[in-house]
């Protein structure tokens, strides 16, 4: 059987500069939506016409994401990561995988989102309570 590179061995993986399709949520983009605003990434899930087996349109993404007020959709890495899916959509080079250092990460950032979330929201709570001298 012959070879595309003749002196290549199989074992030797992909040829350098090559890419792979992957599924969306290994994608740069799909792993940051998936573990930084989860809420997004659902939401784009469901909006995709057939989420098992196609990458979502960057129409959608593009709808859900501006739509959102959340912080980390203004983040530069997420306006590359999305000029990159634009440009290639679900063919990277390597997969974005959650090891267990990333998933600790993950988790106290979601933590700390809420927690600020929450006090903003206890902010402006506090602050639209009428006081007994309004009455």
């Amino acid at each position: 059987m012959g070879y595309l590179y003749p002196k290549r061995k199989p074992e030797e993986g992909r040829p350098r500069g090559t890419v792979k399709r992957y599924p969306f949520e290994q994608t740069r983009l799909g792993f940051m939506l998936k573990y930084e605003v989860p809420h997004v990434y659902d939401l784009i899930l469901r909006l995709t016409p057939r989420p098992g087996r196609s990458a979502p349109p960057m129409e959608i993404i593009l709808a859900v994401c501006t739509a959102s007020p959340d912080p980390s959709l203004r983040k530069p890495k997420f306006h590359r990561w999305l000029a990159q899916y634009a440009q290639k959509g679900v063919l990277c080079g390597r997969a974005k995988m959650p090891t267990p250092e990333r998933m600790v990460f993950y988790h106290n950032l979601r933590r700390r989102k809420l927690a600020r979330f929450v006090s903003e929201t206890e902010k402006t709570a506090a602050d639209s309570i009428p006081s007994d001298e309004d009455f």
